[in-house]
């Protein structure tokens, strides 16, 4: 009796570690890609519909593109009929897209990331959200894949992410950082090494970052700060 209380108090142990390696150290996770759960229809969220007057906005996903392998609409097509676009990118591509004169929001994730896979519906009832904005405030939403930072192969890194995209069809585009991870977070001098993550950076290029990845309350302070910030039409 005493050994089985013991096994299932060490159980418990493991599997509190478990989820703390899953939540805090994703970076450092090996092996295969994660199953994904299938992300949700593209419909906005009933935890969404508060503001039934708001004008659709445009969300971006797709500026210009360092070797796409698709064309890339103009910013004015809905998100829903977007050409959503897989890319190889730097840094130095990433710091530009953060002079656009625009909202921006870096969705940092990999496929072999549980957490960022685990996210990535909260990132689909976002863009639902943002859809509601008033029609003048344009949001550019953007993938920063950190695959290859574990495969080392840029070959690899991409067969992986169109593997995700052909089975899950998320509603924004993705660069796959092609430099080394030492790279990639000297540029930025990020603290934050670990996945997910979201930035949100405004048309000043000033960043917001939200280093746990976001859930519902985060969903809310990104509309708000977008619409605290944004004048309004007289």
């Amino acid at each position: 009796m005493i050994r089985d209380m013991l096994k299932m108090f060490t159980g418990d142990i493991l599997q509190s570690l478990s989820i703390q390696v899953h939540k805090h150290d994703l970076f450092e996770q090996k092996g295969e890609r994660p199953k994904a759960p299938k992300l949700r229809e593209k419909t906005p969220s009933s935890n969404f519909n508060n503001d039934t007057n708001a004008r659709k906005n445009t969300v971006n996903s797709n500026s210009t593109d360092h070797n796409s392998t698709e064309n890339v609409e103009k910013n004015t097509t809905p998100v829903s009929k977007q050409t959503i676009s897989i890319s190889t990118i730097t840094s130095k591509d990433l710091q530009e897209r953060l002079q656009h004169s625009n909202w921006k929001i870096f969705v940092h994730w990999a496929t072999w990331c549980e957490g960022c896979l685990e996210e990535l519906p909260i990132i689909e009832d976002l863009i639902q959200v943002l859809q509601e904005l008033p029609e003048q405030i344009e949001v550019d939403v953007f993938g920063v894949s950190w695959d290859n930072f574990m495969f080392q192969n840029m070959k690899q890194a991409r067969k992986e992410v169109e593997v995700f995209y052909e089975e899950q069809n998320p509603s924004f585009s993705t660069g796959i950082i092609s430099e080394s991870d030492e790279n990639f977070f000297s540029f930025f001098a990020l603290s934050n090494k670990t996945i997910p993550q979201v930035w949100l950076v405004n048309p000043n290029g000033v960043k917001k970052i939200f280093p746990n990845g976001i859930g519902l309350e985060e969903i809310l302070d990104i509309q708000s700060d977008i619409q605290k910030s944004t004048p309004q039409k007289k």
